[in-house]
């Protein structure tokens, strides 16, 4: 219980998971003294729904404009725009143009030891976007992404782990997999304080993610039977499935 209660006042607590006002992020991006990550997350707002109503032409535009600024994030949002048909119409060519563009940008980043790309590099190598898949490239990428503390990094590593558990290995192996599945969801959720300010948005999509696998964890290895109990979890548990529908980016 006291595991389950400290999850819940990670995930629910403001401080845990603080969105950027719109006004703040429209600040950001349009001073050119900003950050213009910001207008890639503006993008991201627009185009889930997030705080505003889902408007693919604004997020069209602010993704166009980060990625002129060479921010990949701006540049994988257009990318999946064009193969969505979401305010614009379907071009496969221009979805690989920019999966490249953003992936040559993560891997550029994460050469100089930027956390959030790396993580972005390897979920490039496991989807495909931009480059081939890679497996074993992708662990690579997720694992230094996640030594170097980008929580976002640590979170897709725990993610990589319950994806890619074969079967047909021992079962020492699958051991293996699991004990490193539950390590870096609780780096992502529990151990890494600090968050990179730059990417904030989705350092903390990470947390809440990485903090809903150690409660499905839990959940699955300590059935309740009390029924105030049981139900508490309940609750907790349909918030939390909520959540990860409305922000599903990992």
């Amino acid at each position: 219980m006291k595991f389950l209660k400290l999850v819940i006042l990670l995930i629910i607590t403001p401080s845990a998971f603080a969105l950027d006002s719109v006004d703040d992020l429209v600040s950001e991006c349009f001073n050119v003294k900003g950050e213009p990550q910001k207008c890639a997350d503006l993008a991201k707002y627009y185009s889930e729904g997030i705080s505003v109503d889902v408007n693919y032409e604004q997020s069209k535009k602010f993704a166009m404009m980060s990625c002129d600024r060479l921010v990949p994030d701006g540049c994988s949002t257009l990318a999946s725009l064009y193969k969505e048909g979401k305010g614009l119409q379907k071009d496969f060519k221009e979805v690989k143009k920019y999966y490249t563009k953003a992936y040559d940008l993560y891997t550029a980043l994460c050469n100089e030891n930027d956390g959030y790309a790396c993580a972005k590099v390897g979920d490039s190598y496991l989807n495909g976007a931009g480059t081939a898949i890679n497996k074993e490239k992708a662990q690579e990428a997720l694992i230094k992404s996640c030594d170097l503390n980008s929580i976002f990094g640590c979170a897709l590593l725990a993610k990589f782990y319950t994806q890619n558990i074969n079967p047909q290995k021992s079962e020492n192996s699958k051991s293996e997999s699991s004990k490193n599945f539950e390590k870096y969801a609780k780096k992502a959720c529990l151990d890494i304080v600090s968050v990179n300010k730059k990417y904030r948005f989705n350092e903390d999509i990470g947390r809440s993610y990485a903090c809903n696998l150690l409660v499905a964890i839990k959940e699955s290895k300590n059935k309740l039977v009390e029924a105030n109990e049981e139900i508490w979890i309940l609750d907790l548990w349909d918030w939390i499935l909520n959540f990860d529908k409305r922000y599903p980016l990992l």
